[in-house]
């Protein structure tokens, strides 16, 4: 079984036309969806992984939640194995623009994606081990458990983004702090809870 990705992408063109043929074509991932990003034809039985992974940068991608407002898409989706990548680029060259933050369930990466920046790509492996490490070297005289438990939350949160080469966007870092909580608790590292 394939491990999930879940992104969660804001779309907007300044054509409203061109909106709304992409709303119409997102509400089915087929070939014309296919056809349309990879400015080509093809048929059902034309697509495979390969071409799905040319187009939207995964073996296969559903639709869990897809909106238009005025001026955008919002669109949630699950993909195999990685963020829909190649799909936003793809848009992105028909005069789209995009916002969009992803994240494995495992969580073996998260980043976000925006027309601007380009991709911002997390890998978690470095981060957990300078978790790990973190809590291994932790040293506090603090008797309060809610202290202590803050303060070693506090030095692994700051192992973790230090962890990451470059600065780290205020989304990512949510992520980070999210990733950490989750993981003290899994780990079962606070004390007195």
């Amino acid at each position: 079984m394939a491990n999930h990705v879940f992104a969660n992408s804001t779309i907007k063109h300044s054509d409203p036309a061109e909106l709304n043929k992409l709303y119409e074509l997102l509400k089915s991932v087929d070939e014309k969806l296919i056809s349309y990003l990879l400015d080509d034809t093809y048929t059902e039985e034309d697509i495979d992984r390969n071409l799905m992974t040319d187009a939207i940068g995964a073996k296969w991608m559903e639709v869990d939640e897809l909106e238009q407002y005025n001026d955008e898409i919002i669109l949630i989706t699950t993909t195999a194995w990685s963020a829909p990548v190649e799909m936003w680029e793809n848009l992105e060259t028909k005069g789209f623009s995009i916002q969009a933050n992803y994240e494995d369930e495992m969580p073996n990466f998260f980043g976000q994606y925006s027309t601007e920046d380009g991709d911002d790509f997390m890998d978690t492996g470095d981060m957990y081990e300078a978790i790990d490490e973190a809590v291994e070297n932790f040293e506090s005289d603090i008797k309060e458990t809610s202290d202590y438990n803050n303060a070693l939350y506090e030095e692994c949160v700051d192992s973790a983004v230090k962890s990451f080469d470059g600065e780290v966007s205020d989304f990512n870092r949510e992520t980070i702090e999210r990733l950490v909580e989750n993981y003290l608790e899994l780990q079962d590292h606070y004390v007195g809870e």
